[in-house]
């Protein structure tokens, strides 16, 4: 999907390309109000959907950040501050939070445990998702090595074995070196 809007013009035989504004893209596409405001609001969507670490209020639909990745209850600022009771809610199925919420543990488990299994550096039956040692997060490894870093939370390790780097060096040696293969997870 394009993240940009580029020219449709054709200078001889090759495309224009010019990166346009959005509001040339208003002006040019002769764009009603109702119809630039639907645009804005979709790609604003699009931008919050795919975007890490903020997710919409299922109360107020303002747009929240997770403060704490360790922690899968959010408080929306917005509810709080309007003074409503119900201001918390589960970051991963956005149902009001409770303080004992076990979706995304049980979710992740079952995942974890019926993932596809595949060879990574020549090594078979490597778990092809795995949790962040550090913060949980589900990761799935789809090619090349098995050093990693969670981007929720920074944190580099091996996705393999799971040890966690100490800096900048992996413990269990370099992108390549075979090491042994974790057992499944258990979050929670």
């Amino acid at each position: 999907m394009a993240k940009t809007f580029q020219c449709p013009g054709m200078d001889g035989t090759d495309q224009c390309n010019f990166e346009w504004e959005f509001i040339e893209v208003v002006t040019k596409a002769r764009l009603s109000d109702d119809e630039q405001i639907l645009f804005e609001t979709r790609i604003n969507s699009n931008w919050n959907n795919k975007s890490l670490g903020v997710r919409e209020c299922p109360f107020c639909q303002n747009i929240c950040e997770r403060q704490d990745p360790l922690n899968a209850g959010v408080r929306c600022m917005y509810c709080k501050n309007a003074g409503k009771s119900q201001n918390e809610f589960c970051w991963f199925c956005l149902l009001p939070w409770d303080g004992n919420h076990s979706c995304s543990k049980d979710a992740a488990r079952m995942l974890l445990n019926t993932c596809k299994r595949k060879e990574i550096i020549g090594l078979q039956g490597c778990p092809s998702v795995r949790a962040c040692p550090k913060c949980q997060v589900l990761i799935e490894h789809t090619e090349a090595c098995k050093q990693m870093e969670c981007k929720m939370c920074n944190a580099k390790f091996c996705f393999i074995c799971l040890k966690l780097a100490d800096g900048s060096s992996y413990r269990c040696g370099n992108w390549n070196t075979k090491c042994e293969i974790a057992p499944i997870q258990n979050v929670g």
